[in-house]
């Protein structure tokens, strides 16, 4: 169950992003992921260096779509707006399938 605090149409919008990530995830869509993505943005994913900016993660996400189909849930268990500062603290589970065949 999701707990918001704050500005409800804030907190409506963090959800539409949130989605609107999801479905361009799911479409392989580059260029609105990271239209999606903050200028400091850091994303980090399990065992490997963070990676930093919307460069990076431009080419990040292209690698992972040669290589994998790519199916994420994300559960959000708080969202918290305060003026101009929020946040979305969430859960994702990330499925890699690799598109050659193999085991997800």
């Amino acid at each position: 169950m999701t707990t918001a605090r704050g500005d409800e149409d804030a907190v409506r919008e963090i959800i539409k992003v949130r989605d609107a990530w999801a479905d361009a995830l799911r479409a392989k869509d580059v260029d609105r992921l990271v239209s999606l993505l903050a200028d400091d943005v850091v994303m980090m994913h399990p065992n490997r260096p963070a990676v930093i900016g919307p460069v990076a993660n431009r080419a990040d996400l292209l690698a992972a779509f040669e290589k994998f189909r790519v199916d994420q849930t994300v559960v959000s268990d708080e969202i918290v707006v305060a003026g101009e500062w929020a946040f979305d603290r969430s859960r994702s589970t990330t499925t890699l399938t690799p598109i050659a065949g193999g085991v997800p």
